[in-house]
């Protein structure tokens, strides 16, 4: 029918192609009426006037009829139609600009337009109804390869289809409520002609961006750090990109057609397929990912992470595609911080928290309440605090972490070892054969600390440790109240003379007291409420005094008078003997000053000092600053020292003992022989006393002492003088005499008075003269 109507539409066309349809216009109607009337007019044999004047109105109608119809058509310049509509991106936008352009024509009305392929995929957007049935019935008689227009009678005016070109496949169809004249056609084809240009532009363009895209895609493929497959539903490699061989370690031609589960660690292999059950489940927009360890060809493993879409409904791909990544660095740094979390950086024990977690388990998963188990053993290192002051964090840190060494090298395999902070350690033991066996283990721990070792290249130092031990023995409500327990223990072995204390219900309060006891000797150094008494030091042949030694002496308001013996241990283990040195010096440089000014002068004076002071960083700077301060002389101060200053840095006290000496102060090595320092060391120290303790001068009473008689003939082999301690008795007196010993002290020649008490005993002595020599 579409044919009919074109050869129809065709006959009714004059010689010039120009419509004379009765419903064309206006023109046209006059021009009929016109030829009608001449031809009346000459039949009828009017006048020849009245049929020429009828004849010339007709073909001026017919002229303005032509004028008018061939007047439809843009009103732009062709290039410029074409420039507008070859700008598009899409055959939409193109089929827009052409609608637009249809509408700005002048005595053309448009129905509407549509550019849509031969048999199109969708209705077009804004068609409906007749509009849309239409167009269906226009398409269905269109052939490509006939670039003839194809028109339509419609029940009100007429639509035309051109096609846009063989290659583009669209045709272009356009109604209007009027009959479309030829010219109009052949704008329209010039528009068709355009928009084929343009789509087939469209096409291209689309054709070199996804070409684009897939070279792309095959060089992001071919230099991805990831690792690439496609795998069919079962599982099964059927395509593996370049980047398998530098993930993997194998040739992407040698894995096609392998089973993905086989390039996994065979404990893994059921992982694989659960993955891909779980891919499969998905769609296309979400992915699923699995953490699995790889076989690399050398048969080494990594760490990877796989991730899967499922695009077994794409035409493209008709497969799972799979990712691995080598995530084994990742994994390694995860491990590394967890291990960090739970672990201490210095030592590599066990940290504060991943104790607790391991005590708290262990207090959970007790099996009988009456077990001891688990049990806590608290470990605190005595002196560590001077080492590290004075030979460096470097050298604390190596001695940190030997004594980490040794505590581990005593332990069972399911104990657990832990730094706590700073040189406090802690260990767990879940299985506790009986107590005695648990304090051998501890005391072996502690005898390993407490062995020689080599700071740096050469420094040989000894670190003695304290250990508490607590176990569940009786009532413990928690692992909090099973670590005071320990804690409370090594305090007590801090205290005492054991190196190994087990926890009893009465260290809670002994505890307590210390604590009291250690707050108010802080408050009694700052308020200077501390006394410092003085002992004679005698020579033995004339029983005259040569010096005095300091003692310091505390009257607590509540507990009274108090001796050293009561409160110098809290002192050192809090670091307030630093404090406390510092004033026992001060006062007693003072007191000296103070007699010589009342003209008893000559005489010397030694005080005591501990190693945690001697090491301090400023103690050579607080000596030199009480001197000055009391214009004393030098050379009468003698520093009484213990051996264990030389055990915890010996090329450090050697270096500060010269330093002193240099400035004319005397030292004295007190308490010699219950230490352990050496006879090399001896002769590389400038020490002038040696003093022997009360313990070798108390054998004196019944028989000649070994000890004391070496310690005499060595003082005086150094060009040192031999001062016997704690002499009580004649004989011991005696016995000293017969050895040589020159210098003595004890409550033979007089106990500690307090400063007051010794200008009176100077004085009736008539020291007021020359010094004894010392």
């Amino acid at each position: 029918m579409v044919g009919e109507l074109a050869s129809n539409r065709d006959a009714r066309a004059g010689e010039d192609g120009a419509p004379v349809h009765v419903f064309d216009s206006m023109g046209r109607w006059v021009a009929v009426l016109a030829c009608l009337v001449a031809a009346i007019s000459a039949l009828a044999g009017m006048p020849p006037a009245a049929t020429a004047a009828t004849s010339i109105l007709g073909a001026l109608a017919v002229v303005v009829t032509r004028v008018r119809a061939r007047s439809v058509g843009p009103r732009r310049s062709a290039t410029a139609v074409a420039d507008d509509i070859l700008a598009a991106r899409s055959v939409p936008a193109i089929e827009a600009r052409v609608r637009a352009e249809l509408e700005s024509w002048s005595e053309f009305s448009l129905s509407w337009c549509a550019l849509v392929p031969v048999v199109p995929a969708h209705d077009p957007v804004g068609l409906s109804g007749s509009a849309l049935t239409d167009l269906h019935r226009i398409l269905a008689a269109v052939d490509l390869s006939d670039l003839r227009p194809r028109s339509l009678e419609l029940a009100r005016g007429e639509a035309v289809a051109l096609t846009c070109g063989v290659d583009s496949g669209l045709v272009l169809v356009v109604a209007s409520p009027q009959w479309i004249s030829e010219d109009a056609v052949a704008a329209i084809g010039e528009l068709a002609a355009i928009s084929g240009a343009a789509a087939r532009q469209v096409a291209l363009d689309a054709e070199i961006t996804e070409r684009r895209e897939s070279a792309r895609f095959e060089t992001l493929v071919q230099f991805s750090s990831d690792a690439i497959f496609i795998v069919d539903a079962a599982g099964t490699i059927r395509y593996a990109a370049p980047s398998v061989t530098s993930v993997l370690g194998r040739w992407s031609v040698d894995v096609v057609g392998v089973a993905l589960r086989d390039l996994v660690v065979p404990e893994q292999a059921d992982d694989v397929s659960t993955f891909l059950a779980n891919v499969q489940s998905l769609d296309a927009r979400n992915a699923a990912s699995a953490a699995l360890r790889f076989v690399r060809g050398d048969g080494t493993e990594i760490d990877g992470e796989m991730t899967g879409a499922n695009l077994l409904d794409s035409s493209d791909v008709r497969g799972i595609v799979v990712t691995v990544r080598d995530i084994s660095s990742r994994v390694e740094l995860e491990q590394q911080l967890r291990h960090q979390a739970f672990h201490d950086g210095l030592t590599g024990l066990a940290n504060r928290a991943l104790f607790r977690d391991r005590l708290d388990r262990a207090m959970r998963v007790r099996r009988d309440p009456t077990d001891n188990a688990p049990a806590v053993v608290y470990l605190d290192l005595d002196g560590f605090k001077a080492l590290n002051d004075n030979f460096g964090h470097a050298a604390g840190d190596q001695a940190l972490r030997s004594v980490a060494e040794r505590i581990t090298g005593c332990l069972r395999g399911g104990d657990t070892a832990a730094r706590l902070g700073g040189d406090e350690f802690a260990v767990l033991l879940e299985d506790i054969p009986d107590d005695r066996a648990l304090v051998e283990l501890v005391q072996r721990v502690v005898d390993a600390v407490a062995a020689p070792m080599t700071i740096g290249t050469d420094t040989v130092v000894r670190i003695a440790a304290s250990a508490g031990i607590a176990t569940c023995a009786g009532e413990v409500a928690s692992s909090d109240d099973l670590l005071r327990r320990a804690d409370m223990a090594m305090y007590r072995a801090k205290a005492g003379v054991q190196q190994v204390v087990q926890y009893e219900s009465a260290m809670h309060d002994v505890v307590h007291d210390r604590l009291r006891l250690s707050a108010d000797l802080d408050t009694a150094i700052r308020e200077r409420e501390l006394e410092v008494h003085y002992q004679p030091i005698i020579d033995l042949v004339t029983e005259r005094i040569v010096a005095v030694e300091a003692f310091v002496r505390w009257s607590h308001p509540t507990r009274g008078p108090l001796g050293p013996g009561d409160f110098l241990d809290i002192a050192e283990e809090t670091g307030l003997i630093v404090p406390l040195g510092a004033q026992v010096l001060d006062v007693a440089l003072r007191d000296l000053a103070s007699w010589h000014d009342l003209g008893v002068g000559g005489f010397g004076l030694s005080v005591n000092v501990s190693a945690r002071q001697f090491l301090h960083d400023d103690f050579e700077d607080v000596v030199r600053d009480a001197l000055a301060r009391h214009s004393a002389e030098p050379t009468l101060l003698h520093l009484e020292i213990t051996e264990d200053v030389l055990t915890v840095g010996e090329q450090m006290a050697q270096d500060r003992l010269r330093s002193l000496a240099a400035l004319g102060i005397g030292v004295a090595l007190d308490d010699f022989g219950t230490g352990q320092s050496s006879l090399r060391t001896l002769q590389t120290l400038p020490v002038d006393q040696l003093k022997i303790d009360r313990s070798f001068v108390s054998l004196l009473r019944e028989h000649e002492s070994v000890v004391a008689r070496s310690i005499v003939d060595l003082a005086a082999t150094l060009g040192a003088s031999a001062v016997a301690e704690g002499i009580e008795h004649p004989d011991e007196l005696a016995a000293l005499r017969r050895l040589g010993c020159r210098l003595g002290q004890g409550n033979l020649f007089g106990s500690p008075v307090p400063a007051t008490e010794v200008l009176p005993m100077l004085l009736a002595e008539r020291l007021m003269g020359e010094p004894h020599a010392t």
